[in-house]
């Protein structure tokens, strides 16, 4: 028996035959085509493949290179900076490394046609140190005393460098002397101590908010 499908105007369409009748020379030469195409495809996927992996050869040869010329110092005044703009986008540790950028911004004098640009970096570098010392001291006062809402962190110049200040309307001149807040600053400082120099921070502290308010701090030993 076959399987008839009415189709409109009263004709029946055979669904048995067409389905157990031998392909046509027209669906031959449709299947030869499509796997024609399938083969073309996967050779371009394999060609751009084998570049992409030439490309990241060459890059990574490039880069070594650089970071030759680099560590010797025999890069160019463009190289350096690169780098210098490189080491602040991101580092092993995930965070912007100032200490290398500062060191290849030294390789950059007064005469290379870079160096107004290193000089402006330099300047940022130093507001993004204490930016992120500012931001890491702020986390910790904020742990230390998670029921003190609103905790600033300000920073102002003072002999010949700055000093960090916590900032809220409950911290006094005995903020250091009871409790674990004294303490946990001491801790913080010496973790970052490096950091601290470099930025050059020359106090560490607290402070309350008003005419009449208090403050405490640690000085940096230098």
């Amino acid at each position: 028996m076959h399987d008839y499908v009415p189709l409109p105007g009263g004709e029946k369409f055979d669904r048995g035959r067409v389905m157990g009748a031998p392909l046509g020379i027209g669906v031959l030469v449709g299947l030869f085509i499509v796997g024609l195409m399938v083969v073309a495809a996967m050779q371009s996927c394999s060609t751009r493949e084998q570049h992409r992996a030439e490309v990241a050869a060459a890059e990574s040869s490039a880069t070594q290179l650089l970071d030759a010329r680099l560590a010797e110092g025999t890069a160019s005044p463009s190289e350096f900076l690169e780098a210098a703009n490189a080491a602040l986008r991101y580092s092993d540790g995930g965070s912007a490394d100032f200490r290398t950028a500062s060191r290849y911004l030294e390789y950059i004098g007064p005469k290379d046609s870079v160096y107004k640009e290193a000089q402006a970096l330099a300047q940022d570098i130093k507001k993004m140190r204490l930016d992120a010392l500012a931001t890491s001291y702020r986390k910790l006062l904020a742990e230390q005393d998670p029921s003190y809402n609103w905790i600033q962190v300000k920073t102002e110049k003072t002999g010949g460098g700055y000093a960090l200040w916590g900032v809220h309307e409950f911290y006094t001149e005995y903020s250091f002397s009871a409790g674990s807040l004294g303490p946990a600053v001491y801790a913080w400082m010496d973790l970052h101590h490096s950091d601290i120099m470099d930025a050059k921070v020359r106090r560490v502290g607290v402070r309350g908010i008003g005419e009449y308010a208090t403050r405490i701090w640690f000085k940096v030993e230098w």
